[in-house]
C-alpha cells in the first residue's frame, strides 16, 4: 500500500480526570497541533487509569465549541444509546461545529459496568447483533429523507431526521471492533477502523479482511498507542509511526500515561506532531 501522506493526530482525553482539567487538556492539545480529541464511552472507573467520568457527548459537544478540534468517541458503546437519537445528536453537532465530529463505535465488553446502569448483558453475538443494527440505522438516517426499519432490536416507522448532517455524505464512521464480524461491519458501514495492532503482518490480515468487503478503496485506518513511563518514548512512537505509514495508516491516536500527567506531557506532544504534519 502506497504510503500515506494526509496525517492526522487524536489526543485521547484523560477522562478520570476533572471535568475543568479535561477541559483545559483539550485546549492545550488544539495548541499543541492535535486535530482531532477522543472520548471513552464508560459509565464507572474500573481503576485510575480506566473508565469515565464526564458523560462521553455531553464532554465532546462541550469541547467542539470552545476549540476547533474534531471529537469524536473511542469508541462509543452502540447498545447504550437508541441509535436514531444518536444518529440526531451527532448530526446536530457535526452542524454546530460544521463538520468536526467522528462516529466511532464498538459492541460493549464491560459487564460490570452494564449491570451497574441497568443495561441487559447480552452474549457476544447478541451485542455485535446489536451493534451492526445500531450502524445500519444511523447511516440510513443520514442518507434517507425518511426510514422505515423493523430489526431484532429496533424498529421505525417514518423517521425523519432533521438537521442532517452537515459534512457530505456525513460524518465518519469508524469501528474499533476486531472480530470477524465486526471486521466485515467496518467495510460494510464504515469510513475507517481503530486498532492497536502494530505487527504488520496481523495488521496487513485485518486489513485486507477489511478491504476485501469494502466498497470502494477509500478505507482510512487509525491506530491508537500509549506514551509515557506505561508506553513508549518519543523515539519509539515516531518509529512505530513510521512503519504504520507505510502499511496505510493515516490516524495516530496518543494516549498519554498517567492521566494525572497530561498537562505537561502534552508538550512533549508537539514535536512528535511537527515532524509528521
Amino acid at each position: 500500500m502506497i504510503r500515506v501522506t494526509d496525517i492526522k493526530f487524536w489526543y485521547h482525553l484523560p477522562v478520570t480526570r476533572p471535568v475543568r482539567e479535561v477541559m483545559e487538556c483539550a485546549r492545550k492539545a488544539e495548541r499543541v497541533g492535535f486535530d482531532v480529541v477522543s472520548h471513552q464511552d464508560h459509565f464507572i472507573k474500573e481503576s485510575e487509569e480506566k473508565g469515565c467520568v464526564p458523560e462521553l457527548w455531553t464532554m465532546l459537544t462541550a469541547i467542539s465549541t470552545e476549540t476547533n478540534l474534531t471529537v469524536s468517541p473511542l469508541v462509543m458503546c452502540n447498545l447504550f444509546r437508541n441509535p436514531a437519537l444518536v444518529a440526531k445528536m451527532v448530526a446536530t453537532i457535526d452542524q454546530l461545529t460544521e463538520g468536526r465530529v467522528y462516529l466511532a463505535v464498538g459492541a460493549g465488553w464491560w459487564e460490570e459496568e452494564f449491570k451497574a446502569y441497568g443495561y441487559p448483558w447480552l452474549s457476544p453475538k447478541k451485542r455485535v447483533d446489536r451493534a451492526i443494527e445500531s450502524t445500519e440505522i444511523i447511516r440510513k438516517l443520514w442518507s434517507q429523507d425518511s426510514v422505515d426499519y423493523e430489526g431484532d432490536f429496533w424498529t421505525l416507522e417514518n423517521c425523519e431526521l432533521v438537521p442532517r448532517p452537515y459534512s457530505d455524505p456525513h460524518p465518519l464512521i469508524w469501528n474499533g471492533g476486531s472480530g470477524p464480524r465486526m471486521l466485515k461491519m467496518t467495510g460494510e458501514l464504515c469510513d475507517g477502523w481503530t486498532t492497536s495492532i502494530s505487527d504488520p503482518v496481523r495488521f496487513e490480515e485485518k486489513r485486507d479482511f477489511i478491504l476485501k468487503h469494502s466498497q470502494g478503496d477509500d478505507m482510512l485506518f487509525a491506530h491508537f498507542f500509549m506514551m509515557g513511563p506505561e508506553g513508549l518514548d518519543l523515539e519509539q512512537a515516531r518509529d512505530r509511526i513510521e512503519a504504520l505509514l507505510e502499511l496505510g495508516v493515516s490516524h495516530f491516536i496518543v494516549i498519554l500515561r498517567p492521566d494525572a500527567n497530561n498537562l505537561d506531557m502534552l508538550d512533549d506532544c508537539r514535536g512528535l506532531i511537527g515532524e509528521f504534519t
